[in-house]
């Protein structure tokens, strides 16, 4: 992946081009800018810095990168925000491509560069992240073999730690159903050695395989329909809501919405949602457009988790998101087969859907913050 999205800290990095905000006059500034400069050899810094003069915004310019563990340092003029009407996001978006130009005019392989014009500077996290992300995959998609990393400094806000409490309970009465996971196993394995459930596991297994086998598997699940005995289904008491799987399993059957392709569902939903185009949902799921272009041409192999990103993105409720999940012959309730982190993957996940909270910066902090692997191919 040419372009990733990381939390962390930005200092502890090494690549050829570190990539700090700077002051437009040959002086260290605050925050980062201090930082890095006594990391890297103040006086020695500072004297290239005034070497070049002063700067403009939207100016981006290298020095050596001294005591740091990259080749180069370069100073980024970005903008303060006002109120949007100045022209602060043309500045910031030239900002970003004179970062890039001048890193690639020097032969550099990797950039390393903070989230800039937020903090200090003001200008509002979401819209720069937007502009961050736009600029950089553009850039990346023209020189692929440039590896730039986008380092986000996770600032733990009260809204922040309200949303970890919150995700902390719902976890805990979701993924296993209020069961330690030593106890989940137990019941797991219990389940799995008495032939009265192998049926209903059989079925959760066809619903991932709907396109290529649905004619084959008629007739299996005829015979589940006939012999299943209602009273006993076990995934209710793990948290798997099994009879509205077998309701969508049996409406894909029959006909109706369940026949869509991937690329139907999910364009219906862009529209219905007024999404904006392929460009923007891919933005807001921090996934790589190269990645949808694929799933639209192949529609197959579509990984669980991209799904839920888009799902994000679309801002989908969880009917909605089993929906677009149906189209690509998977449920939202398959969770039994997925490995205990995956299994807290996507409760977290559903915590969000259900708690409308789509914005993808907020979720991953979260996920960071409580190791889970982030959401969108941007942070692989």
């Amino acid at each position: 992946m040419s372009f990733q999205i990381e939390y962390g800290d930005l200092t502890k990095y090494s690549a050829d081009a570190i990539v700090i905000p700077a002051n437009p006059d040959p002086i260290i500034g605050h925050g980062l800018d201090k930082v890095v400069y006594n990391m890297a050899g103040r006086d020695e810094l500072l004297r290239e810095r005034k070497a070049i003069g002063k700067l403009t915004f939207g100016d981006a310019e290298l020095t050596s990168a001294c005591n740091l563990k990259a080749k180069y340092i370069v100073h980024a003029i970005s903008p303060a925000w006002i109120d949007g009407k100045h022209g602060e996001g043309e500045l910031l978006r030239s900002c970003y491509n004179n970062i890039l130009e001048k890193a690639y005019k020097e032969k550099c392989q990797s950039v390393v560069m903070p989230l800039l014009s937020t903090g200090i500077l003001h200008y509002p996290r979401e819209e720069a992240l937007q502009i961050a992300i736009e600029t950089c995959v553009e850039f990346t998609h023209k020189h692929p073999k440039m590896r730039v990393i986008l380092v986000l400094y996770y600032s733990k806000g009260r809204s922040l730690i309200r949303a970890e409490q919150d995700i902390d309970q719902y976890m805990n009465d979701n993924c296993y159903a209020g069961l330690s996971d030593k106890e989940f196993k137990q019941k797991e394995k219990q389940w799995g050695d008495l032939p009265e459930y192998r049926e209903e596991k059989m079925l959760l297994e066809l619903m991932r395989r709907l396109y290529r086998v649905k004619q084959s598997d008629r007739h299996e699940y005829e015979k589940f329909k006939r012999n299943q005995d209602s009273s006993k289904r076990p995934f209710n008491s793990i948290g798997f809501t099994y009879q509205t799987s077998l309701e969508r399993f049996d409406s894909y059957l029959n006909g109706g919405d369940y026949r869509k392709s991937f690329s139907q569902v999910f364009d219906e939903f862009k529209i219905k949602k007024k999404s904006g185009s392929d460009a923007d949902v891919c933005r807001r799921a921090w996934v790589n457009q190269a990645t949808l272009t694929h799933y639209r041409k192949e529609e197959r192999n579509i990984q669980r988790d991209i799904i839920w990103a888009f799902a994000i993105a679309l801002k989908l409720d969880l009917d909605e998101t089993e929906e677009l999940f149906n189209s690509c012959g998977m449920s939202i309730h398959g969770r039994y087969r997925l490995q205990d982190a995956e299994i807290k993957r996507e409760t977290a996940i559903r915590y969000f859907i259900e708690n409308k909270i789509y914005d993808m910066d907020k979720i991953n902090s979260i996920l960071y913050e409580k190791k889970i692997l982030l959401l969108g191919n941007y942070g692989k």
